[in-house]
């Protein structure tokens, strides 16, 4: 689910929006998501330590691009 800039949307489409919390609807899986992109990469990296094909794998080094782009670009302090 990487998008073109390497970063992983914050959530995919909800198609029934029943019980589900305001910010999982309303999130659009067009945008790539700093907080999710980040998480995930962490828990890869975490598992990289022991696993060859996830430490090789080019999402990795996508991942992490973005990610240090998408912190450069940050121009004021984030909401939380």
């Amino acid at each position: 689910m990487t998008l073109p800039d390497g970063g992983l949307p914050f959530a995919l489409p909800v198609s029934d929006p029943v019980a589900c919390a305001p910010f999982w609807v309303q999130a659009d899986p067009s945008e790539s998501s700093l907080q999710i992109t980040a998480a995930v990469a962490t828990q890869a990296y975490r598992a990289a330590r022991w696993d060859e094909a996830v430490r090789d794998h080019p999402w990795l080094a996508t991942a992490t691009r973005y990610c240090f782009e998408a912190i450069r670009e940050i121009d004021e302090a984030p909401f939380a």
